[in-house]
């Protein structure tokens, strides 16, 4: 059976006899296409869930899990093509802000179902470019707290960095540089990382791979950041001092206030290969 039918580049979702969705199209007595499921991930971001798949082509990109709205930076490039769609971002000025809205609790208090702190983040992404300047997945600001409190950034052929914030000021700011896990350009990657305060790790998967495996802090209680968050951009108290863009195609991200497990994490791998080829 086909698995999809194009119209140019494009993948066609649905095809209409009339004004009628078709769920099948036969050659003969053989299925040669059948419509696409819906878009529903196995696993539900609790926290949010940024999907270029939902978004209605207009307007701000909204979350799916809370309605959070996050405002089109400079105007990034969305290319439409259905469950496969994603943004384009151009590593200089494009990005996404969702500014005074308390989501990142989950991440940084006593919510997870351990009742301490943990969590998981999520990207599908295609760098365009690792070697030129620094990019940045994703970032989380306090500005009650002058501080940055989550942090997936840094990113490069030589440097992968994570940070995490356990009190205020420099000396409670945590930074892991997980080295040169990132490397290929011009290719689909699916990252998660993972991380809990009670067993004290911090893992970074790439393609259903763990790739880097830290030993966290464990105190007891981490700074609850309730400003803003950046998406592929490093922006400091939301409005100012914008750098650090993600250069590349932007196509999730998803936050969990769970730490998942490797099959967890297996099994969100599949689900998005069903729409991108990671390599």
């Amino acid at each position: 059976m086909a698995k999809n039918i194009f119209r140019g580049q494009t993948t066609v979702n649905n095809i209409y006899r009339g004004n009628t969705p078709l769920s099948k199209v036969y050659k003969g007595n053989t299925e040669i296409w059948a419509a696409e499921a819906g878009f529903n991930p196995p696993i539900t971001a609790d926290v949010f869930a940024f999907h270029a798949a939902t978004y209605g082509g207009s307007g701000d990109w909204i979350d799916d899990t809370n309605s959070y709205p996050a405002a089109l930076v400079s105007s990034p490039s969305f290319v439409s093509d259905g469950f496969s769609s994603y943004w384009n971002l151009n590593g200089t000025s494009t990005g996404f802000n969702v500014n005074n809205a308390d989501i990142p609790d989950a991440l940084f208090s006593s919510m997870g179902t351990t009742g301490a702190a943990e969590g998981s983040a999520e990207f599908v992404v295609f760098p365009t470019d690792l070697t030129s300047d620094f990019g940045t997945l994703a970032l989380l600001w306090n500005s009650s707290e002058s501080n940055r409190q989550w942090l997936i950034g840094n990113v490069n052929t030589t440097n992968f960095s994570t940070l995490y914030q356990t009190g205020t000021g420099s000396s409670n700011r945590t930074y892991v540089n997980h080295g040169g896990i990132l490397t290929t350009e011009d290719v689909w990657k699916h990252i998660m990382i993972t991380w809990s305060q009670p067993n004290n790790s911090l893992k970074v998967y790439i393609n259903n791979s763990v790739v880097s495996s830290t030993t966290m802090q464990s105190n007891e209680a981490w700074i609850v950041a309730d400003n803003c968050l950046g998406l592929g951009y490093y922006v400091e108290n939301c409005t100012q001092n914008v750098r650090r863009h993600w250069a590349g195609r932007y196509a999730c991200a998803r936050a969990y206030n769970d730490e998942l497990t490797s099959g967890q994490v297996s099994t969100m791998y599949s689900f998005w290969s069903n729409y991108f080829s990671f390599s």
